[in-house]
């Protein structure tokens, strides 16, 4: 029986989606009950995201998130992931898998002929200390898409 990676399966988990409801029960008038569930259901989550590393699931790096403050909240998730990955991993899950994922391999999370040439220039190692990654403002010394640079501190 193929296992679930070979059969072309992803996992997307989307923590902070949950987690934001958690902070915002009192304001969104949530039961306890359903902010209990929804504590349950991120500790499963976090279960779940160890089962698919074991089991070799390529774990994507993604959202459900919308509105002005979604960037800043994907942010969040990236650093949710801290505890439950290595930054080599994480990292892999943001470039190389979603471009699996959105069947755009070769064109998406590569630096290669062909590809979008899409690129960050990072102050610090994000593959050792992946919190360098959390204050874009800061640590994005330069920001390529599409071969069109958007940022550069670098000059």
């Amino acid at each position: 029986m193929a296992s679930i990676a070979e059969k072309g399966a992803f996992f997307d988990p989307t923590f902070i989606s949950l987690v934001q409801r958690v902070e915002t029960a009192y304001e969104t008038n949530l039961s306890p009950a359903i902010v209990d569930n929804l504590r349950r259901t991120i500790a499963r989550g976090k279960q779940v995201y160890a089962w698919a590393k074991q089991h070799q699931v390529p774990i994507a790096l993604g959202t459900d998130l919308w509105g002005p403050e979604a960037q800043k909240s994907q942010l969040r998730e990236f650093e949710m992931r801290i505890e439950l990955d290595t930054a080599p991993n994480v990292i892999r899950s943001a470039t190389a898998i979603n471009a699996e994922l959105l069947m755009q391999k070769g064109k998406l999370g590569t630096i290669s002929p062909g590809a979008y040439a899409d690129i960050l220039v990072v102050e610090g190692d994000p593959l050792t200390d992946l919190r360098v990654m959390l204050q874009p403002e800061k640590n994005l010394k330069l920001i390529m898409k599409e071969g069109t640079i958007f940022k550069n501190e670098l000059v």
